[in-house]
């Protein structure tokens, strides 16, 4: 049953610690873009953490698949979460595949994030100018995130 169960959620307890840390720096006062920018320059090497998450996908879903068939109750269990309204009409692999997902839209999150910065640079007379990271900086964590979020597609392509 313990395998099991490692083998349905993986690390997620360790992407919650992730997610938790990337949730505190955008909660830190400030501009807004400026925040984000350095939230993610902060927690973006963490990142790498879901590669293991997305190799393992398959393998939660054949173990889920087994589990629903062979465990006494687990079925009716998936069932009743399934309907309860926090669920909002996802099964247990439409949650399973929510951290890929995420990982893969933050590197198109932060290159708009980017391109708003690229006004910045136009009027360098705004306040918002002097605050705004460094545009190779900025550049540098896109380029992280497109890296990181590649092989992480490519862990769950091998998956």
């Amino acid at each position: 049953m313990k395998e099991e169960k490692e083998a349905i959620f993986c690390n997620t307890e360790q992407l919650l610690l992730c997610a938790e840390a990337l949730h505190d720096e955008l909660l830190k006062p400030g501009e807004h873009e400026y925040v984000w920018a350095n939230a993610f320059l902060t927690t973006a090497p963490f990142f790498k953490i879901y590669g293991m998450y997305a190799k393992n996908y398959m393998a939660a879903l054949e173990t889920t698949r087994r589990c629903r068939h062979l465990r006494d109750g687990f079925a009716e269990f998936l069932s009743s979460a399934h309907a309860r309204s926090e669920s909002k009409g996802l099964l247990l692999e439409d949650f399973l595949i929510k951290p890929v997902q995420r990982l893969l839209k933050y590197p198109l999150f932060f290159e708009r994030l980017r391109h708003s910065y690229s006004s910045l640079e136009e009027d360098p007379a705004s306040a918002a100018a002097d605050e705004a990271p460094s545009p190779t900086k900025l550049l540098d964590c896109l380029q992280f995130l497109k890296g990181t979020a590649a092989k992480v597609l490519a862990r769950f392509r091998e998956s």
